[in-house]
């Protein structure tokens, strides 16, 4: 990965080779530490532009930008944090929880509309698939179990679906986004355990937000 950024990537080489360094790298996640602790005390467009600037950083040095979901979701909520912060007028700052607020609607959305297109996510077998590589054990016997149990394993596929899907509700019943909410944080903590998707857990918490104060306008 490194050669390649070196040969495309247009950054001086000794740039490149300071995001590649265990050592920086180690400074530069305290540094994140240290400004997202100071954020949390100190709302100043400052620690959000450091961090924002930062993740492309970290992006970088794992594989490229947009590194996944949650990465591009770290991005959204930056940048609407960004918004937040960077000026005192509520129309701006509103345009920020706004921008947070739509992806991640889309991204529930967007992820059951891809879901239900797909024959395997139909029919059950998306996820034993999933679940056979994965690099946790418990998994691969979840896999074996449900490979057993198809109409299990289909109905489990279903209700990923619709809850992905179901999310359009919220628009038509707001009162109901404390409910969703409850469940899209047990869908989430359920993919960390078996897949180990930590981070999704986390960064699409923090989204949440966004979407109750949509849901008090």
């Amino acid at each position: 990965m490194r050669s390649e950024l070196e040969s495309g990537l247009p950054l001086p080489p000794s740039w490149i080779s300071m995001i590649f360094s265990d050592s920086h790298f180690k400074y530069l996640v305290t540094l994140q530490l240290i400004s997202a602790t100071l954020l949390f005390f100190y709302s100043q467009w400052v620690f959000v532009l450091f961090l924002l600037i930062t993740h492309l950083i970290i992006c970088i040095r794992f594989r490229g930008t947009f590194n996944g979901g949650s990465d591009m979701m770290k991005f959204v909520i930056l940048t609407g944090a960004l918004f937040l912060t960077i000026n005192e007028n509520p129309m701006i700052q509103k345009l920020g929880l706004y921008y947070v607020a739509i992806h991640m609607f889309l991204s529930y959305f967007k992820a059951g509309w891809s879901k239900l297109m797909i024959q395997d996510w139909r029919t059950g077998m998306a996820i034993p698939s999933f679940l056979s590589r994965s690099l946790f054990l418990k998994a691969k016997r979840l896999s074996e179990f449900l490979l057993q149990y198809p109409l299990l394993s289909q109905t489990f596929s279903w209700l990923v679906i619709v809850f992905e899907l179901g999310i359009v509700v919220l628009i038509f019943q707001p009162q109901l986004t404390p409910l969703y909410f409850a469940l899209a944080m047990v869908f989430h903590f359920t993919n960390y355990v078996f897949f180990g998707l930590n981070r999704f857990f986390w960064i699409w918490l923090c989204g949440w937000p966004a979407l109750f104060y949509l849901k008090i306008l």
